[in-house]
């Protein structure tokens, strides 16, 4: 019975035209914070196996011509009465070899039915993206869940999608999303449910079909019966199977031939009580009667008891076996008995589902049953199921059906409709509000979505605020581990006014360790606010000038009113950092690239995700508009060119230099070449049409960031590493002028972006040395310094007048700036801020370190400030607590040490002013390192610092001393951490875990004896023995680690990601104790000192968390979580 939740696909026997509707230093260990679903591994989900069906020649050629000729994006319609064989002509197609080779077996059969609507539909869509290999979607809304699978296809490519028993345009719209390479086939019982759909009527047979159809496996002798049933079906391919199969049992029984002259008159004489109107359903009615009459009277009874289950869900066999034998006594191999009887005379179908056996209804079939067995018969034996439920399952009369074995998914979906259908709505009213319930929904089905179906039917005054809370946290509300779902769920509903009881009765009969807010979540207030809520890497004006978008490393995409500066829209799709965004010629659409490998295409108008490209294999960097607006070009980190076809989202062409990422690309040559620069410092055209390389011009001796174009076309500038921005002819593709015809100096630092003004006068550059540049183009000299961003600035571009210059950076703010005199004119940042980093100091108190440049006093109590002061210009990545006071280093360069008052007292420049990216002490000594490669320590009591330029192979990303102040160690994302004598900073120890990682984060145990460290892009945490001699690792997997500390007992570690998920884990055994997930990223975990384990202080996109841990004992929160350690 652990079979039903996945119940999406067909899979089944279809027999006749009885379709039903689904068918050293030591590495001690790696270990995984989360294994996500593998975005590369489609399961397609076959079509029916119909049997026992005599092809309809013509009809079946009609359709699978069709489906072929259909061109990508096309959509077809069956049309049909209910019987008619749409579902076996649309599956029979699936098997065609000319439809299989077509599609490359890449062949989805999803089957929808009458009451799937609204969050169930949600659900079920949700259901398909999850065993397609992606994400489900965190969504009740069935349009935004069809988004989502439309984004699955486009990712799949060529797929032949059927939609079977579709009943209204609510459920058709979901299915219209995306999938711009598809061909969808719906079945429904009209074609006006699918606008602009190619319609396929599906008829009556003809006699000659329906004649071989009823006499199918007949033994010969009974052709005389042949013409009265025919006759009776009257060409409807569903009766015509049930009358084929009820014919073999009649003469298999071994019946005299008088005696089956005798049935087949008595079934042509009663026209059957069924009837629901129109003539089709008296004569379905007298074929379910002929079968059933073969049937002895118990076994009818039981087979009525069938239409007690949901319409269009396949039921396992187990099920079947716990409702018959409650209400039949049957044991089972008699249950199975009568089973394969019914499935033989075609009264139910076999369905297989991952493996598990069962069965499944047409909708006429079920209607039938339930009309049949009447409402007093089908409340007593949904009351039967129940109860035999409780037994098997719980055991005990007392027993909660939250404790139910979560494995048991087709009990805890369908539990709820049960419960109502039995007249048991007082408990079911009881359960639907209790928290253990929607864990255990959740555990088992994936989502919270069921949750809110159920509630939405329920009448006690929870239900409606409960099922508005999961619906506003859904995105929160995953399938993790139970200590962790347990523990986010009671800490927010506990947060959320009106459920106040609810969170108490939880925790009364909480029994498993948990972690708790203390403090108000900051991310309650999210919702509230249309910003970013990371660094802004790119901005676009629209033609018009009227909009501006930006895109964001939280992976949103914000369009603005550029005028008023006023975000109008937050497109969210892709799924890590957004890395470049581009208006289309007209307007009409925006194209975002992002760091999950693809190029989306939106509706400005309507925010609307109007397609997803890209094969997801390498991370997109720059993307670029062809002149006329019908392509768009996107490059890779994988050295890739790729031209698509805007309308229809073809690759037109792809090219590749392996091993030489490309960061920027433009068409150029009326749009019939494309141009982009790369990592080798190479300005590179190729020919649209066949791929060729036109040119290929080395013009800087590092990478490459940025090539752009005045409006002409006749002036390129291109910029990158070392401060490098540089004018060139356009003539040079061509290779009929200089290069370089300037270089333009002035940036000291990686220049990120360029842009010409619109009368190419003027070249704005954006660098990592926080400036922006206005050139002269004419005569190379600077114009205008623009200064104020606190961090990297990432873009720049000019309105359509040229007056006005729009700039965003890494301090998450977007500028304003006059073009006349470089004035700048506004600042816009969001109104939450960003916690970046955060210690506890030995008075309890919490510092942090914001991203706005200020520190900030918080009171342990309730985290209410305390005192605040302007620290850094920019982000403060570290703060820590010395001897001597407070430290902290930021985005500006600076390492700062400060009384409690917030009076600086030492100030120490980290090399060339790069970014410090996390700050330690240890007594008088302070460390720090930087993105520049250094590592540094100095001590209070003296200015001078100890440097180390080149420390790492890369960033270095974290630090931390050793508890006895001796060693200082460091992580960067060359995967190393460095162990270094903390006065000398001479390296004592070199360790690098066994795998391709960037380490974020590093700690020393308080003993000394172990060491931690966490990182990317396998959610990473790797654990060091500092005595042992022996090494161990782990495979890794999930997204980044940020931080990780280790608690003062030297028991547990704590980590948190950008994924918002915060986890506590066994130091030795590494199995997790609980944990809770948050609703934005998370960048700094410490501990509060004191008693073992008892609170975590957590820092992130949202602001600042405390959770109190309640973990009983070592043993027992060991014991109690090893086997359910999954996240």
């Amino acid at each position: 019975m652990a079979t039903g939740k996945r119940s999406v696909a067909a899979g089944r026997d279809v027999r006749g035209n009885a379709i039903g509707n689904h068918s050293n230093v030591v590495n001690i260990d790696t270990f995984v914070l989360e294994l996500p679903t593998d975005p590369g591994r489609a399961r397609f989900l076959p079509s029916p196996v119909v049997t026992g069906l005599t092809v309809r020649p013509m009809l079946q050629d009609a359709l699978v011509n069709a489906i072929l000729m259909a061109s990508p994006g096309g959509l077809l319609a069956l049309d049909g009465v209910p019987g008619a064989g749409k579902s076996s002509l649309a599956a029979l197609a699936c098997r065609d070899p000319r439809i299989v080779e077509h599609f490359e077996s890449r062949i989805i059969w999803l089957t929808v039915g009458q009451s799937r609507v609204g969050p169930d539909l949600a659900e079920y869509l949700g259901d398909v993206c999850e065993l397609l290999g992606r994400p489900r979607p965190a969504t009740s809304d069935p349009l935004l869940a069809g988004a989502a699978l439309g984004e699955v296809l486009d990712d799949v490519g060529n797929v032949l999608l059927v939609i079977d028993d579709v009943w209204s345009s609510e459920q058709t719209e979901p299915f219209l999303r995306g999938g711009a390479s598809s061909v969808r086939v719906f079945t429904a019982r009209s074609t006006g449910l699918v606008p602009g759909a190619t319609p396929i009527g599906v008829s009556a047979m003809t006699h000659g079909e329906a004649h071989e159809t009823l006499m199918r496996d007949v033994p010969p002798g009974h052709d005389s019966l042949a013409e009265a049933l025919v006759k009776i079906a009257d060409g409807w391919p569903l009766v015509l199977g049930l009358l084929n199969a009820a014919l073999r049992n009649v003469i298999r029984s071994g019946m005299a031939g008088a005696e089956v002259e005798a049935w087949v008159l008595h079934i042509a004489q009663h026209p059957g009580a069924y009837s629901v109107g129109g003539e089709t359903s008296s004569t379905f009615a007298r074929a379910v009667e002929a079968s059933i009459r073969l049937l002895p009277e118990d076994a009818r009874r039981l087979c009525l008891e069938l239409g007690i289950f949901r319409d269009d869900v396949p039921v396992p066999a187990a099920a079947v076996k716990s409702l018959w034998a409650r209400t039949g006594g049957l044991q089972d191999e008699a249950a199975l008995a009568l089973m394969f009887r019914l499935i033989d005379l075609r009264l139910v179908e076999p369905v297989s589902i991952e493996g598990v056996t069962c069965l499944s209804l047409h909708d006429l079939m079920r209607g039938y049953f339930r009309d049949t067995l009447g409402s007093t018969a089908l409340t007593k034996a949904n009351q039967e199921l129940v109860d035999a439920w409780r037994d098997e399952l719980l055991g005990d009369d007392t027993a909660a059906w939250w404790s139910i074995d979560e494995a048991q998914a087709f009990v805890i979906e369908h539990l709820p409709w049960h419960l109502r259908s039995a007249d048991r709505s007082d408990e079911l009213e009881i359960l639907a509000i209790d928290l253990r319930w929607i864990e255990t929904q959740v555990r088992s089905l994936g989502s919270a979505v069921p949750c809110i179906a159920t509630l939405k039917a329920c009448t006690g005054s929870f239900a409606v605020p409960l099922a508005d809370f999961l619906r506003a946290n859904l995105h929160v509300l995953r399938p993790d581990a139970r200590p962790v779902l347990a523990s986010t769920l009671l800490g927010r509903v506990g947060q959320h006014e009106g459920l106040e009881e609810l969170a108490n009765r939880r925790q009364e009969n909480l029994d498993e360790p948990a972690a708790l807010p203390a403090w108000r979540l900051p991310d309650l207030r999210l919702r509230d606010a249309l910003q970013h809520y990371g660094a802004i890497g790119d901005c676009a004006v629209s033609p018009d000038g009227q909009l501006l978008a930006t895109a964001s490393d939280d992976g949103l995409v914000l369009i603005w009113q550029a005028g008023r500066m006023l975000p109008v829209q937050s497109l969210g799709g892709h799924r890590y950092r957004a890395r470049a965004c581009s208006f289309s010629p007209s307007g009409e659409y925006l194209a975002s690239t992002g760091m999950d490998g693809t190029l989306r295409l939106w509706h400005v108008a309507t925010g609307r995700q109007e397609r997803v490209l890209g094969d997801r294999r390498g991370r997109m960097l720059g993307v670029g508009w062809s002149a006329d607006g019908s392509q768009v070009a996107a490059v890779d980190t994988l050295g890739r060119v790729t031209v698509w076809d805007a309308a229809s989202g073809t690759a037109m062409t792809q090219v590749e230099v392996p091993g030489v990422p490309m960061w920027s690309c433009l068409f150029a040559a009326e749009d019939k070449e494309v141009v982009a620069c790369g990592e080798d410092g190479v300005l590179r055209s190729w020919d649209i049409a066949d791929g060729t390389l036109r040119s290929a011009l080395t013009v800087h001796a590092a990478r490459l960031r940025c090539v752009t174009a005045s409006q002409d076309m006749k002036s390129l500038a291109v910029a990158g590493n070392d401060g490098f921005v540089a004018l060139v002819d356009a003539g040079a593709l061509r290779g009929d002028r200089p290069v370089l015809r300037r270089v333009l100096s002035g940036h000291d630092r990686r220049v990120r972006w360029c842009a010409f003004s619109p009368d190419g006068a003027l070249l704005a550059s954006a660098g990592e040395d926080r400036t922006v540049r206005i050139w002269d183009v004419a005569s190379g000299k600077e114009k205008h310094l623009l200064t104020g961003h606190t961090d990297w600035v990432g873009g720049c571009v000019f309105d359509p007048s040229g007056s006005v210059l729009f700039t965003c950076s890494g301090d998450g703010s977007v500028r304003t700036w006059d073009v006349s005199n470089g004035a700048n004119l506004s600042l816009t940042v969001g109104p939450v801020v960003a916690t970046e980093s955060c210690v506890v100091l030995p008075e309890g108190e919490v510092l942090i370190g914001r991203a706005d440049g200020d520190m900030e006093l918080l009171r342990a109590s309730d985290g209410e400030p305390l005192a605040r002061w302007h620290a850094h210009q920019g982000r403060i990545f570290g703060v820590a607590a010395g001897q001597n006071g407070l430290v902290s280093g930021g985005a500006d360069g600076r390492i700062r040490t400060w009384t409690g008052g917030g009076r600086m007292i030492l100030e120490v420049h980290a090399d060339a002013d790069h970014r410090v990216m996390q700050v330690a002490a240890s007594g008088t000594r302070v460390g720090f390192v930087t993105e520049g490669r250094e590592v540094g320590v100095f001590s209070t009591d003296s200015p001078e610092v100890s440097r180390v330029l080149r420390a790492h192979e890369g960033h270095v990303l974290g630090c931390t001393f050793s508890s006895d102040g001796r060693v200082f160690a460091s992580a960067g994302d060359d995967g190393s951490l460095g162990l270094w004598d903390a006065v000398s900073l001479s390296l004592l120890s070199r360790l690098k875990i066994e795998q391709d990682a960037a380490l974020w984060s590093v700690d020393f145990a308080p003993n000394d004896l172990m060491l931690v460290a966490s990182g990317e892009p396998n959610g990473v945490v790797a654990t060091w023995d500092l005595s042992a001699g022996n090494e161990a690792s782990f495979e890794a997997g999930g997204g980044r680690v940020s931080s990780c500390a280790i608690d003062p007992s030297n028991t547990w570690v704590a980590s948190c990601s950008e994924d918002g998920l915060l986890a506590v884990w066994d130091l030795r055994s590494r199995a997790l104790v609980t944990g809770t997930r948050v609703a934005a990223p998370l960048r700094r975990v410490t501990w509060v000192p004191g008693e073992a384990g008892s609170a975590v202080i957590a820092a992130g996109s949202a602001g600042t968390y405390r959770f109190e841990l309640l973990i009983p004992s070592l043993d027992d929160a060991v014991e109690a979580q090893i086997s359910s350690a999954r996240l």
